[in-house]
């Protein structure tokens, strides 16, 4: 009981979090002993009061992408969607130069002008190390980006799609279509759920995970390094984990991470690429592997090309470039290996 009291505390100070950022931004100092002494008078007022305060529709002007050094200010044009769903609040803007966002929690997710990047990055990367028929399997990605970039591809045979949130795949379905098309496809397949109960009670197996999670502190149950050993042991012969991981900086202290969910694999490589709208403007993606050698592995570029996939930015040339770091980041991930 003292779990779940500790869970639904720590979600409500969220929500309340997320609220307070839209009228008084980073201004204010969240650890602070006064502002959990406010929080916990909220609380005591009751639900239906607590809910009045999150239900409320504030207004902002921008959207602030915060980044190690700096924050980047968003114009919005218009607040097209605002609602707390059972587990996180869920927002959808409408800017100037990016076109329609996602935020969730506060935090910015995609935008309609370069969303296009992650998905691909997401999706092609991995599966081009395979030339066999596919199962995979993406927790998180309610939005639909990765399934539809993966479905490009005519050996992915079968997608099992798990999110905890029916609300971002309704969201997704009604303002961004072209991001959540591959729900028509009949290959996907959506189960609504815990990601974490779903790996427990599966008897599929996979060629490829795709964990497309939210941001550290709400998603971390899923970057612990148990969920990692659960996860191969619904993996095939053959198989890649890729997740989605962070903007590294030299001082990033995500690193440390990586060393512990490493020893559980023989294979494990990041890469990286330029994403505008993300927070310090590059992001990190990692590969793990029992099997697969993932930098000395030869990829059959000639069966991409075959597959005439229509892309953006992704392309033979960037997946290569895309594992190489700066000198003072590539030391640190060396250490790792």
């Amino acid at each position: 009981y003292i779990n779940l009291i500790d869970d639904e505390y720590n979600k409500n100070l969220n929500f309340l979090k997320t609220k307070l950022d839209t009228i008084i931004g980073d201004s204010f100092d969240y650890e602070n002993d006064a502002f959990n002494e406010f929080y916990l008078h909220i609380l005591s007022k009751g639900e239906s009061n607590f809910n009045k305060i999150i239900d409320n529709d504030y207004k902002k002007k921008y959207h602030v992408i915060p980044t190690y050094n700096y924050d980047l200010q968003v114009p919005i044009k218009e607040h097209l969607y605002n609602k707390k769903s059972e587990y996180q609040l869920i927002s959808v803007l409408d800017t100037d130069k990016l076109g329609k966002v996602l935020v969730i929690d506060g935090d910015f997710q995609f935008s309609e002008k370069d969303e296009h990047i992650y998905h691909e990055m997401m999706a092609h990367v991995p599966i081009n190390y395979f030339e066999n028929n596919i199962n995979k399997l993406i927790i998180g990605g309610g939005d639909g980006g990765i399934a539809r970039e993966s479905l490009k591809h005519n050996n992915i045979i079968k997608i099992d799609l798990v999110d905890i949130d029916k609300e971002v795949v309704e969201v997704s379905k009604k303002y961004f279509p072209k991001i959540s098309s591959s729900y028509d496809n009949p290959k996907l397949e959506l189960t609504i759920g815990d990601g974490m109960k779903f790996v427990e009670s599966t008897n599929n197996k996979y060629d490829i995970i795709s964990l497309d999670l939210t941001d550290y502190n709400q998603s971390d149950d899923l970057r612990n390094p148990s969920f990692y050993k659960k996860l191969k042991k619904i993996m095939t012969e053959k198989s890649l984990i890729v997740w989605n991981f962070t903007n590294i900086e030299e001082d990033s202290p995500f690193i440390d991470i990586l060393s512990k969910i490493k020893n559980d694999f023989k294979y494990m490589e990041c890469y990286n690429t330029t994403i505008q709208s993300f927070g310090g403007g590059t992001y990190t993606f990692c590969l793990l592997s029992d099997t697969i050698d993932i930098k000395n592995k030869k990829i059959d570029w000639n069966l991409y090309k075959s597959k005439n996939i229509e892309s953006k930015y992704y392309s033979p040339k960037i997946h290569l470039s895309s594992f190489i770091f700066p000198k003072s980041i590539e030391d640190k991930l060396a250490k790792i290996h």
